[in-house]
């Protein structure tokens, strides 16, 4: 779907600045063939919300677009304790650390309390920054329990890197539609620098996820025991 919206951008953009050559009629047209494409390749999925936003605004479908308000209204107004969003994380965005590639794992468990671990890569600069906090969901206020910066190595992030590569985190989609009342949750958020643009992703689970991996690789190697949770400071 990330690509669906890169090529759609595209588009757009490329539209503008043609507007003495395309026609809206054109523009919307392109628009149609492309969204045809995408259901009939098999290829896409077009249970996404993305996609089904889109389709309904195109094809001027009023009843899918109340229906996607109405998601709207229930998702803000009534969320669960695990739907957890970026602005709920007390942290700055990936995309404003300045760095050439980050990873934001959040872990919790009945989703009381929060530990949100951050690994970057800057010019040969390797970081991990540890943060757990309690937050209230009824006034999104948190309360800030352990914070920390250090170095990792080199070695280490490449071992990381391994493991969030072969857990196909980039390729994942960002919910699996699987929850539970109780267990624990975690979110991983991924950023990554290239030539002429960025890639992000998020993908949350509930339980087990391919990147467990990953995660206690974090938990259990690069942090000692009193540097996680209510370790001694």
């Amino acid at each position: 779907m990330r690509q669906i919206l890169i090529i759609l951008a595209s588009i757009f953009v490329f539209s503008c600045k043609q507007t003495n050559t395309y026609s809206k009629n054109l523009r919307d047209t392109i628009i149609e063939r492309y969204l045809a494409m995408i259901a009939t390749s098999g290829k896409y999925d077009t249970t996404d919300l993305n996609y089904k936003v889109l389709k309904a605004y195109v094809q001027n479908d009023l009843t899918s677009l109340k229906h996607i308000d109405s998601l709207i209204v229930d998702q803000t107004k009534n969320r669960m304790n695990w739907d957890l969003w970026t602005n709920d994380i007390p942290l700055p965005t990936l995309n404003q650390l300045d760095k050439d590639e980050a990873y934001r794992f959040i872990f919790s468990i009945n989703g009381s309390s929060y530990e949100a671990i951050t690994v970057s890569k800057k010019a040969g600069i390797f970081k991990l920054h540890y943060l757990f906090y309690g937050r209230n969901r009824e006034t999104s206020k948190f309360n800030k329990i352990k914070e920390y910066e250090k170095d990792i190595s080199e070695s280490q992030w490449n071992k990381l890197t391994n493991k969030i590569q072969n857990a196909d985190f980039w390729g994942l989609k960002n919910e699996n539609g699987y929850r539970g009342d109780d267990g624990n949750d975690i979110t991983v958020i991924g950023f990554k620098k290239s030539e002429n643009f960025f890639h992000d992703n998020y993908v949350h689970r509930w339980s087990n996820t391919t990147l467990n991996d990953a995660f206690y690789f974090i938990y259990y190697t690069l942090l000692d025991k009193k540097e996680r949770r209510y370790g001694n400071n």
